[in-house]
């Protein structure tokens, strides 16, 4: 049992050290649930961040925010599931404000457990 207790102890420790929480907003979870359809049909080509701000227009265009621009609501949107390890975010050395990106693994499986429920 000691075990146990010592991984569940690690394993907790390393969430509080690194401040790992995961929050989906509305426009987020759409956006991410996007991606996953496009990611099947592309079979897992990584994504520009053109690619990614024309899928949140898309997945949120019933969401009118008058106060906001679409644009830097795309920009927040993809930034906070980088930080929240739903996207890996790519560059090169060669051309640094050209990036490209993947869903990450825990980003595939919430999108595969909430396809799966429906």
């Amino acid at each position: 049992m000691s075990e146990i207790s010592q991984s569940i102890t690690e394993r907790v420790s390393l969430i509080r050290q690194n401040h790992f929480s995961i929050m989906l907003p509305p426009d987020c979870f759409a956006l991410l649930l996007a991606i996953s359809t496009l990611n099947i049909e592309r079979l897992d080509n990584p994504i520009s961040e053109g690619e990614l701000i024309d899928i949140f227009y898309l997945a949120n265009k019933d969401v009118a925010q008058a106060h906001e621009n679409p644009l830097i609501r795309a920009i927040n949107a993809i930034n906070d599931m980088v930080h929240q390890h739903l996207l890996n975010r790519f560059t090169t050395l060669q051309a640094e404000d050209y990036a490209i990106y993947r869903l990450t693994l825990l980003g595939i499986n919430i999108t595969d457990y909430y396809i799966r429920q429906k």
